[in-house]
């Protein structure tokens, strides 16, 4: 059998999917994956990792989701702890001047 009965044997199982393919095709090479080492490399992921591949993709995802939420909810942690500070800051410059009107008031 040569290239070209393999070719069209190929193309009779994959042509319901050919748009699919096509742009694996294309992603592979705009980022220059169209050689012999990639493509290897590639089916090894492909056939052997790809399940734990997935599952490590929305197990991160889910993590990034979760930082994300964390990273909202510590800012506005960190916003209210600012308002707090303050408002204590104005509180001190408060009893501060009371404490030095009261000493000038003793003085006198």
């Amino acid at each position: 059998m040569n290239q070209l009965d393999e070719l069209a044997l190929v193309y009779d199982e994959i042509k319901t999917y050919l748009p699919s393919f096509m742009e694996l095709y294309r992603s592979l090479k705009r980022n220059r994956m169209l050689n012999e080492n990639h493509m290897l490399q590639f089916l090894r992921h492909a056939g052997h990792d790809l399940p734990s591949l997935e599952d490590k993709f929305h197990a991160l995802s889910s993590d990034v989701i979760d930082l994300q939420w964390k990273r909202k909810q510590y800012g506005n942690e960190v916003a209210m702890l600012g308002s707090t500070i303050y408002q204590l800051r104005n509180s001190v410059n408060g009893l501060q001047m009371v404490i030095e009107l009261k000493k000038q008031l003793a003085a006198d």
